[in-house]
């Protein structure tokens, strides 16, 4: 914004400076005729020096906000930026004051933040009720032996084993109790 608005000082004061020389040219041909004093002559010099000063001191800004803005995405420093103008021109719908309200509030970072730590407080919550049920864990194993037998006939053992164990800690009704409130 503030690129911008240097660009349009700088038309501004480029125009000023347009007409201070067209009035120093008109002050100098009327100070021959007559009715126009030195002084005249002189505050409208004044004037004109005080806009090219100005003119550029509104360059140097222009360079130095540029280059500013240069080094944030680490282009080069010596790139003048441009403002796009496009934006003046095209017309804008306004919507209601509390869908901006909404819309800011739903991208605000700290917002945005604070939601994500609720979503994980409540993993939490889940996690520390998740400890009150019973642990089921289902096994299933194959064993291929060759018994011990006095013979020597070649013979195997093939065993399958499935099962379902369940495990319940009755402490965990006490300590789980407090670990939920604080979650």
């Amino acid at each position: 914004m503030s690129l911008f608005s240097l660009f349009r000082q700088h038309d501004v004061l480029t125009r000023n400076i347009e007409e201070s020389e067209r009035r120093l040219k008109d002050i100098k041909q009327m100070k021959k005729e007559g009715p126009i004093t030195n002084n005249d002559v002189l505050r409208s010099e004044m004037q004109l020096t005080n806009d090219r000063l100005s003119l550029t001191e509104t360059e140097n800004s222009i360079a130095l906000v540029s280059q500013q803005l240069d080094i944030l995405p680490g282009i080069n420093e010596n790139c003048l930026l441009l403002p796009d103008t496009a934006l003046l021109y095209r017309s804008i719908a306004l919507e209601k004051y509390d869908d901006y309200v909404a819309q800011a509030c739903m991208n605000d970072p700290g917002i945005l933040l604070l939601r994500k730590q609720t979503e994980v407080a409540q993993n939490d919550v889940r996690l520390a009720k998740a400890e009150y049920l019973p642990n089921i864990s289902l096994y299933a194993a194959n064993t291929l032996a060759r018994p011990i037998s006095r013979t020597m006939a070649d013979m195997y053992n093939n065993n399958w084993n499935i099962g379902l164990s369940v495990s319940y800690p009755l402490s965990s009704l006490d300590k789980n109790n407090h670990k939920t409130k604080e979650s």
